[in-house]
């Protein structure tokens, strides 16, 4: 099942671009910048390995897991102490909340990244209801101190109306809520913000449209049909391409120039779809400087719509030289 929580403890609030980043994972292809160093597999959450981390960096630990015993007190160390004197962004990606003794620390992170799932609306629903509900009432480790702060938090953030508001968002879509616990909102779909397109955001029980400044400002969100498009497309290109995991950041170039029909082909190049693009910027071995006519006006086409693609996500040599 596709879950991912992502849990960032921050007290700096300087912009990370050129600072120190320090990554614990099994996948070190996901991290392709250049100014960060791998941690060791037996790195915790713990003062003395810490000791290693320099001042104004970044600690990044995916599928990361507490030990149980003496996980919380070391980890509770770090948050009130560490982090705070030593202005150090601390991010855990979490795949899974279930026997990892993550509950009791969920509530101290004052940012939270959740993936629309079945596992997602259970959190919400946990971290928002003003009584805690099965199964989560029936876990040991939840204590009352938890049940109370979970009641406050709930009330600041809007209770059921905020669970109803992350609902909105259809399961395994691939987008994140963000959950702001200190300033109290929610921002649905947050990485839309990325890509140029509007979302929503509920805070004191009013949800407002966030846009781009540049762009007019409606009263509600556009209609549905291009994230649809976004949403069909990035199905069947998961479906065709299962590990290239750059694929949905050209899609999203592509459907923010509206340059893809819903027949997946190209508008106005009738004769190109999707995944002969696809095919002609993934093939690293192609040594021909000349595509054929059709990919050739599209590329055309692209660079007059002054469309780039980031290096990392195209293969073909040729291809880069073009579109990137």
């Amino acid at each position: 099942m596709f879950f991912i929580l992502v849990l960032v403890f921050i007290y700096s609030l300087r912009v990370f671009l050129d600072i120190s980043v320090f990554v614990q994972t099994s996948e070190p292809s996901d991290y392709l910048c250049d100014n960060i160093s791998f941690l060791d597999p037996t790195f915790l959450v713990d003062e003395s390995h810490f000791k290693i981390i320099p001042k104004n960096s970044m600690v990044i630990l995916d599928d990361y897991r507490f030990y149980k015993k003496t996980g919380k007190q070391n980890f509770l160390r770090v948050c009130n102490y560490t982090l705070r004197h030593n202005s150090i962004c601390l991010i855990l990606i979490c795949h899974n909340l279930f026997h990892n003794e993550l509950y009791t620390q969920i509530i101290y992170a004052p940012h939270l990244f959740i993936s629309y799932s079945n596992v997602g609306h259970s959190i919400i629903r946990y971290f928002l209801h003003d009584k805690l509900i099965l199964p989560f009432n029936k876990l040991k480790h939840i204590d009352d101190t938890n049940q109370l702060y979970c009641r406050k938090l709930s009330a600041r953030l809007g209770g059921k109306n905020a669970v109803d508001f992350y609902q909105n968002s259809e399961l395994q879509n691939y987008h994140f809520c963000y959950i702001n616990s200190k300033k109290n909102f929610l921002i649905n779909q947050v990485d839309n913000l990325l890509t140029g397109y509007p979302t929503s955001m509920f805070a004191s029980g009013i949800t407002y449209v966030i846009h781009d400044e540049n762009k007019p400002c409606g009263q509600s969100l556009p209609t549905q049909t291009a994230f649809q498009l976004s949403e069909a497309i990035t199905k069947f290109l998961n479906t065709t391409y299962p590990k290239q995991k750059l694929l949905p950041l050209v899609l999203n170039i592509l459907l923010q120039k509206d340059l893809i029909t819903d027949e997946f082909y190209f508008k106005d190049h009738n004769n190109v779809h999707i995944i002969d693009f696809c095919r002609y910027i993934l093939n690293k071995f192609d040594k021909n400087d000349k595509p054929n006519p059709a990919l050739k006006n599209l590329i055309k086409t692209l660079q007059a719509n002054q469309v780039r693609f980031p290096n990392a996500c195209i293969s073909n040599p040729m291809a880069k030289k073009l579109l990137c």
